[in-house]
């Protein structure tokens, strides 16, 4: 190939000006066996929340629920109103 067939950049790329030939075979590097994407039961996920429901389990939540509260109940003295040191419960931790 010729220098008419390529053009340089400023910081030295080299772009050809034709095509690559078409009729080529794929080199066996270049081919993929494994598409990509989700798997299993992620495969039908299509919401936000579904997604996040696969890695936060309700147990996980219960969990994150109770030792909240057990810091709520140490916390609670230093506090005059009683909404400002109120139990949560799961509901609040799925409202984030």
């Amino acid at each position: 190939m010729n220098n008419s067939e390529w053009c340089s950049s400023k910081d030295g790329v080299q772009w050809r000006k034709t095509k690559f030939r078409q009729n080529t075979r794929t080199r066996c590097h270049n081919i993929v066996l494994r598409l990509p994407g989700t798997k299993g039961p992620a495969e039908d996920v299509i919401s936000p929340v579904k997604s996040w429901e696969l890695f936060i389990h309700d147990n996980m939540i219960q969990l994150i629920v109770e030792f909240t509260n057990i810091f709520i109940e140490k916390s609670a003295p230093n506090f005059t109103r009683e909404r400002d040191a109120r139990k949560m419960d799961p509901l609040e931790i799925h409202a984030l």
